[in-house]
């Protein structure tokens, strides 16, 4: 190397006089090829691209380099200036990303349109369908059909509010205007509560809780009714009718365990990565209504808390989910049990 300007020595890291001391091939590991530009650069006199530079101490970073050729008397040189393009390239890595996520996003948004339609359309057709009924032979239908009707209405009514609830919850999450909220929460209160809720939504169907429900622990209660009402429902939902799904808590003083188990249709292997993705249904549940919106919600509910969620599940013989949540303050007080 015959020559090196300050700029060139800073941005590579070396002292000029080291720059005039070594090889052009340390620096751009593509130096061995320029042999094989020279008669192109003779054609066009100038040639500019991008390339890699190698900085002292083995530092790649983008160039944009414009290369020609000279003469010192009878020998021939190449002179190449440069600059360097990291930010722009940092740029058009970050611009590539956002056009990527609104590409993602606008086909989120059209795959949660055309889901939502579904599933609402199902459940306001049995209210019509029911009404309807009633409106037109009240008379002649007895007590027990006049209910069987009223029944049917009130578990399409139930179906809506939960499909509203979770996309409210969904949008909260994406806004990120979910908020953690930690406090005391008896867990005793909150499972009579969610037995109740889920044995109400599913008739003729109950769910078992035991292990330390007696106890209170810290930690946001509407997050953790959440988590649980939808890993139990999910259970009834995919489990035979005469099977009883469990919660088992167990509390100590680092964290608190929630163990939902069932003897359901389980989950395919290859599946269960794709589990928590919004959307995501399991080949096996297509039958099954539902929108996949759920287990996403579900795993954020989780992560707010900084706990995990593990799954261990083999088709046709059940499922267990195991949600473990760290408590920073553990308030173990206990209350009356559990029924």
């Amino acid at each position: 190397m015959i020559y090196a300007n300050s700029s060139a020595c800073k941005l590579l890291g070396y002292e000029e006089d080291e720059l005039k001391g070594i090889s052009f091939f340390d620096i751009d590991p593509l130096a061995c090829a320029i042999h094989k530009l020279n008669d192109h650069i003779r054609e066009e006199n100038e040639i500019n691209k991008e390339c890699v530079f190698r900085k002292k101490g083995g530092t790649l970073i983008p160039i944009e380099t414009s290369t020609s050729l000279f003469s010192i008397g009878k020998k021939q040189c190449v002179r190449k200036s440069f600059r360097d393009i990291s930010k722009r390239k940092e740029d058009e890595q970050r611009l590539l990303q956002n056009l990527e996520k609104e590409k993602e996003l606008s086909s989120m948004k059209s795959l949660f349109v055309n889901i939502v339609s579904h599933e609402f359309r199902t459940p306001l057709t049995s209210i019509s369908g029911s009404v309807d009924l009633l409106e037109n032979y009240w008379e002649k239908l007895d007590e027990g059909k006049r209910q069987k009707q009223m029944s049917s209405i009130k578990t399409s009514i139930r179906r809506m509010v939960k499909i509203m609830e979770d996309i409210l919850t969904l949008g909260k999450l994406q806004s990120q205007e979910s908020k953690f909220k930690p406090q005391q929460v008896s867990l005793n209160n909150l499972c009579q509560k969610i037995k109740e809720d889920l044995e109400l939504s599913m008739e003729n169907r109950s769910i078992e809780i035991k292990g330390d429900f007696f106890k209170q622990i810290y930690a946001d209660e509407t997050l953790l009714y959440f988590i649980l009402v939808n890993l139990l429902s999910n259970a009834l939902k995919y489990s035979p009718a005469d099977t009883t799904p469990t919660l088992t808590i167990t509390v100590n003083e680092k964290q608190a365990c929630f163990e939902v188990e069932d003897k359901g249709i389980g989950i395919p292997e290859e599946e269960k990565d794709k589990l928590f993705n919004l959307f995501h249904r399991c080949k096996n549940v297509s039958n099954i209504k539902g929108m996949g919106i759920g287990m996403f919600l579900v795993k954020n509910s989780v992560d707010l808390h900084k706990g995990t969620i593990e799954i261990s599940s083999q088709e046709s013989k059940g499922s267990k989910f195991v949600v473990r949540l760290p408590l920073g303050e553990p308030l173990l007080v206990p209350q009356k049990q559990f029924p």
